[in-house]
Formats: C-alpha cells, structure tokens, sequence
C-alpha cells in the first residue's frame, strides 16, 4: 500500500502564517517576562528573602527597599528595580527558555 498524501500547500500561505505565529510571539513577550519576574517574585516569600536576592543580583542601597514593599507579585514585576535585576539575560542565565528566541 504505496499510497501518497499530497497536501495543497502554497508558498504564501505558509509564508504567512509563520509571519503571523512570530509575530504574535514577540507580541506576548513583555507579558511572558513579566510572568517570569512575578514567579521569581513568589518564590523568594518573604521581605527579608526577597532582600537578599536582590542583593544578589547586584541592587544596592536605597533601591533594596523594594524588598519590603507589600504591593502584589504582579505589580512588583513591573517594578523598574526588579527589572533591572532580572534582566533577559539573567533569566536566560537561569536557563529560562524565551519563545522569542526560538521564532527566529
């Protein structure tokens, strides 16, 4: 049983569509590395926690007081210190993988 699929498939269309799918992939990147930082937000629990994360991703002086700060996890990812501290880079550096990157 040699029977053959054949597909109509047309240049453009496909072209298009793969445009179309990459685009939207950079559209959602700002929120998936917001999302990110939220999680690295929660997992460090506590104000004394967060503090010393931060102090480890290089934040220092008066910008460590964000560590205290009571407003939710979503709020604080877009907080210009925890930005700074986890830059894409360092997400990639804890092997975070960014779709963005895989669209080409």
């Amino acid at each position: 049983m040699s029977e053959t699929l054949e597909l109509p498939l047309g240049g453009v269309d496909i072209t298009n569509g793969y445009a179309n799918w990459r685009r939207e992939v950079h559209a959602l990147s700002g929120w998936i590395r917001r999302h990110m930082r939220k999680c690295f937000w929660l997992r460090w629990h506590n104000r004394h926690g967060r503090r010393k994360a931060l102090e480890r991703l290089g934040v220092r002086g008066r910008a460590l007081g964000v560590a205290g700060c009571r407003r939710g996890a979503w709020f604080m990812a877009r907080h210009i210190v925890v930005n700074q501290a986890l830059k894409t880079a360092t997400l990639s550096r804890y092997g975070l993988t960014l779709p963005w990157l895989l669209a080409g």
